[in-house]
């Protein structure tokens, strides 16, 4: 999120541009047409339809699945391609890899200021592909779970977590509009219970009234944080 990005529609390929096109909401509601130049398993590489040298990146975990078999269908047939190599090879130079957990510094499409992005993927125990993130951007901090599928119509759910053998920690948390992302009232917290840990358990129930458990190896933890905040002054 990563970037909080929808993508509405996929209008396909256009005559006066060379990629497929894309009408995307960043956070603000603001409406952005553009153009995907490449894309590979991990991101699509965008750029504005009104200001060509803004280019950014999309994690593909934020694209609705339509997009990501049409964006396979096209790489399929030669429409689309996969980034050129010096591309993504600068994306992997500037990610950091701590443990599990990816460093990220992503330029946001909506004013290019930098985000700075730190991402671990839970235990392959769950369905899908769950992130929990950190990240700084706009001078806010924020944590928050991607839980990769629709969990409830409640924006205000309780969840659960657990590091090691501590204390169980139960908190109402902000889903977004879509039902999928949650955020933590209390990023600067959750941070801290994390730091020396190994293991974060997340406890919470879907809108069938499921119990659910997500297990994050959080190895690595308090060197990413600090490589996050540094420079910062948090």
């Amino acid at each position: 999120m990563v970037i909080r990005i929808l993508v509405l529609c996929f209008i396909g390929l256009s005559s006066a541009l060379a990629g497929p096109i894309a009408t995307l909401r960043l956070d603000k509601g603001v409406m952005v047409r553009s153009e995907i130049l490449y894309a590979d398993d991990d991101f699509l590489y965008c750029r504005k339809i009104t200001n060509p040298d803004e280019e950014f990146s999309v994690p593909m975990d934020r694209v609705p699945q339509s997009l990501q078999r049409r964006v396979q269908d096209l790489l399929k047939k030669g429409d689309l391609t996969k980034p050129p190599s010096e591309i993504a090879q600068e994306k992997l130079a500037n990610d950091q890899s701590i443990g599990g957990w990816i460093l990220t510094d992503l330029n946001s499409p909506e004013d290019g200021q930098v985000i700075k992005l730190l991402s671990l993927e839970a235990e392959a125990n769950y369905p899908g592909k769950p992130k929990i993130h950190f990240r700084f951007y706009r001078k806010k901090y924020e944590a928050f779970i991607d839980f990769d599928h629709k969990m409830t119509f409640i924006r205000k759910w309780t969840v659960a977590y657990q590091v090691d053998d501590g204390p169980l920690i139960k908190e109402s948390w902000t889903l977004n509009s879509v039902g999928k992302v949650s955020f933590s009232p209390r990023a600067f917290y959750l941070r801290d219970q994390m730091k020396g840990g190994r293991v974060l358990r997340v406890f919470v129930k879907d809108y069938h009234d499921q119990e659910l458990e997500l297990q994050f190896d959080i190895n690595g933890f308090g060197e990413g944080i600090e490589q996050l905040e540094a420079g910062l002054g948090l």
